[in-house]
């Protein structure tokens, strides 16, 4: 139900940090958010940056990362097996809000991330 939802969505605004597990889940996940699948992987990607400490997050943006990839590995939100795509339509607007919030602070991961992956290849 959405009430369960949403206490779930707020529980994971409170947390910075996030479990292996969870984080697996997350990546496993993903297939299922089409053409926002990317993009999940991205938010993910910010995470685990974040929390080797490579990468400068707020903790405000961090728990918002944290809640959205909590939000869509949720099983709670899994719809009826003959609606399989509703659940995941709503994950994947959740991606989408959350780009919208934080664009600024994504574009620039992902000019940190092609400049990591730059000096991987000179090495």
């Amino acid at each position: 139900s959405m009430k369960r939802n949403e206490k779930m969505y707020f529980e994971g605004f409170k947390r910075t940090n996030i479990s292996e597990e969870e984080l697996k889940n997350a990546k496993e996940k993903a297939s299922f958010l089409g053409e926002m699948a990317e993009k999940f992987l991205l938010l993910v990607r910010m995470i685990e940056a974040a929390l080797r400490g490579e990468y400068e997050i707020d903790l405000g943006s961090l728990a918002l990362l944290i809640a959205a990839v909590i939000y869509v590995i949720s099983p709670i939100d899994a719809a009826p097996d003959f609606l399989p795509f509703i659940g995941w339509l709503d994950d994947a607007s959740v991606v989408g809000i959350i780009f919208k919030i934080l664009e600024d602070m994504i574009s620039k991961f992902e000019k940190y991330e092609k400049e990591k992956n730059r000096i991987k290849e000179l090495n």
